[in-house]
This record gives C-alpha cells, sequence and structure tokens, in this order.
C-alpha cells in the first residue's frame, strides 16, 4: 500500500486565499479463487485453501482538489472549488 498527500494554502492579498489538495493512494489486494464443496466434503481441501491463491488486482486513486477564497466584508466569504478525480482498477 502507498499513500501520498499534500496540501498547499496561498494567501497573496488579504481578502483572498487559494487551496490546492492533492492525495494519491495504490493498494494491491488477493483475489483467491472458490473452492468446491466436493472438495472440502471429501477432504481434499480445507476451508483456509483456495483454487488460486495467488491472484491479485490492484487499484490506484488520485485527486486534485482546488479552491478560492475571498473575503467580501467582516463575516462573509465567498468560496469557489472543483475537484478532480480519477480511480484505476487493473485486474
Amino acid at each position: 500500500m502507498k499513500d501520498t498527500f499534500a496540501n498547499i494554502s496561498l494567501d497573496p492579498l488579504s481578502n483572498l486565499s487559494f487551496n490546492i489538495k492533492t492525495g494519491f493512494h495504490k493498494d494491491r489486494y488477493g483475489l483467491p479463487g472458490a473452492i468446491l464443496w466436493q472438495n472440502l466434503i471429501g477432504g481434499a481441501a480445507k476451508r483456509t485453501d483456495a483454487t488460486t491463491p495467488f491472484d491479485q488486482a490492484s487499484t490506484e486513486d488520485s485527486f486534485v482538489d482546488l479552491d478560492a477564497t475571498t473575503k467580501i466584508v467582516d463575516d462573509v466569504d465567498i468560496v469557489v472549488g472543483g475537484l478532480i478525480q480519477e480511480q484505476t482498477q487493473c485486474l
């Protein structure tokens, strides 16, 4: 498993700020195959066995989140933001 995240905030003016958040996550997991009922009853396999124990898949997630905040008057802020996210699954 691999995780990387970053958060950057910029305040170029007293009433304007920008935030950038980004992240990446990579995960690998097993996909063991089913065991036939006949193999369990006959004793050829145990409950913890699998027909394909080395099968695996992976998932990758990444995102970028941007927003800008401006202060119009005291106690009034306007925030505009957006998010881009991508997920890839490999079997």
